[in-house]
């Protein structure tokens, strides 16, 4: 997928914002919660996993979880985005059959 530069957010902008050190990006990276672009030697993050981002950060910096806690929440709340989504498949075949 072909990135453009206005889809991304500079990293350092988002840590400067947000009072984190960019080693919890990087981290967050390592364990494939979060993709980091670079673009000539600068880190960039893109606009549309913000607002995942932004939880990740609130639990880590808000409610004092570490970055293990993040990564099971996030992996928790992922599996049941999954399960809902199966939820609302099968029921809309079985409105199908019993309409």
């Amino acid at each position: 997928m072909i990135m453009e530069k206005e889809d991304l957010i500079p990293a350092n902008d988002f840590c400067s914002y947000h009072h984190i050190s960019y080693s919890f990006i990087s981290e967050l990276s390592e364990a494939g919660l979060v993709e980091v672009t670079v673009l000539e030697d600068q880190q960039y993050l893109r606009q549309d996993q913000l607002k995942e981002l932004e939880k990740l950060v609130h639990f880590h910096t808000d409610l004092d979880i570490n970055l293990e806690g993040v990564e099971a929440i996030a992996h928790l709340l992922e599996r049941m985005q999954e399960l809902q989504q199966n939820i609302r498949q099968l029921q809309h075949r079985l409105n199908i059959y019993e309409g």
